[in-house]
Parts: C-alpha cells; structure tokens; sequence
C-alpha cells in the first residue's frame, strides 16, 4: 500500500498484485484480532458481537465490493477474440509468442510447453532471433511495450515479419503509458 501510495516501484496497486500477500496479511491480522478478543471476553455479549462482525465483513464484504464472477473487461475480450481468430485460421497449430498471460488459456495450451507457446520473443531488440519460421508474434498494446519492452515498429518495420491481423475496440480505449489499446497479429517469415 505504500510503495503505491507514493508511486515508487511501478506500483499501479492492482488486486491481483496484492492477492498474492493476503494470506500471510490474514495470519498477522488474526493474532490482533486474537489479542482483542481476548480483551473482550471477560463480556460474553460483546465478545459474540466482536466475533459475528468480523465473521460477517471478512464473509460479507468481498461479494459486496467485487462482482462475483468477475466480469470480462474490454483488454481480455479483444484476447479472446483474436485467440478465436487464431483457432478458427489454424494458427494456433503454430508456436505462439505472447505477452498476455491470458492467451495460453484461451488458445487452451500449456503455458510452460515451450514447443506450443512462447512467452516473450527471445531478443526485443531484434525479434526475428531465434525465431522459427512460421511463429506467430500476438502482440497487445498492454503487455507488448510495457512489460515486454518490444515496440511495435520493430515488427511493423521488420522485413522478416509478415503482418496478418489488428484487432481493435469498438471503443478505443487507453492502457499503461497512454498506449490505445490494440492487438496485432504477426507471422515470422
């Protein structure tokens, strides 16, 4: 909460960024709660009332803050869509790079069968690196300049790369660093 508080770190404070210390949070937050309850139950009444309103904001209030199931954003249904794409042209018979952690899982693939799909290209600088021939670069707007530091230029002007499909929003929208979001579809050569 601090580092994003004071904006250090790249932090954007994202939940799923935060769910992975929630339950070392919940180990240290029961031994105070542990502490206060001992402190209330020399009063029966009010040591019951101290345990049924923890029990119902710990039960409750997630369904009310959260929608529960969380609803499909924008970004993961242009994935899901460009993953059909792929599916319905055979594409994803090819190895796939990628930079959306959610494309394994719509192309129905195991994210660490390297033979399948790729995680990042081997060389941003110079993609077509040790790339095979007929991989197929998916390239989102979100992930591809921000955590995988590769432009899209380097593939749009690239000679061993053949562009095969943009898909866009409806609706533009931006993501991280004002980039719109879009995703593109390209072919190593």
């Amino acid at each position: 909460s601090v580092v994003w508080w004071l904006g250090m770190g790249g932090s954007l404070g994202l939940t799923r960024v935060i769910g992975g210390v929630i339950p070392l949070a919940a180990v240290v937050s029961f031994r105070g709660l542990v502490e206060i309850y001992k402190r209330l139950s020399k009063n029966v009444y009010l040591s019951v009332a101290f345990v049924l309103a923890c029990f119902l904001l710990i039960v409750y209030y997630p369904f009310t803050r959260f929608d529960v199931p969380i609803r499909i954003g924008e970004a993961e249904k242009l994935i899901k869509e460009a993953c059909n794409w792929i599916k319905e042209e055979e594409f994803d018979e090819k190895l796939i790079y990628y930079y959306d952690p959610l494309i394994p899982f719509y192309l129905n693939k195991d994210p660490y069968d390297k033979t399948s799909v790729h995680e990042l290209v081997p060389d941003r600088e110079h993609p077509e690196n040790g790339m095979p021939a007929d991989a197929v670069v998916f390239w989102d707007a979100h992930f591809g300049p921000n955590e995988g530091q590769l432009p899209l230029e380097r593939l749009m002007n690239n000679d061993a790369f053949e562009f095969i499909k943009k898909i866009a929003p409806e609706h533009p929208f931006e993501t991280l660093n004002g980039f719109t979001y879009e995703i593109y579809l390209f072919r190593r050569k």
